[in-house]
C-alpha cells in the first residue's frame, strides 16, 4: 500500500493512502502546533492502522 507524508505549508502536513477500491488517494491533514496535532477527515476505517 503506497503512502506518502508531505508538507503543505508550515505545520500543515497531508497523509495520502493509495486505495485500490477507489483506485485513489485518501487523504487526510494534520496540523501541528506546539505539541498539539489537530488531525482533519481521518479517511477511511481500513486506513486508520497506518496513522498510527
Amino acid at each position: 500500500m503506497k503512502t506518502y507524508f508531505e508538507a503543505i505549508t508550515k505545520d500543515v502536513y497531508a497523509f495520502l493512502v493509495w486505495d485500490e477500491s477507489w483506485n485513489s488517494y485518501n487523504n487526510c491533514y494534520l496540523l501541528l502546533e506546539d505539541n498539539d496535532i489537530l488531525l482533519i477527515d481521518s479517511g477511511k476505517v481500513e486506513h486508520s492502522r497506518l496513522l498510527f
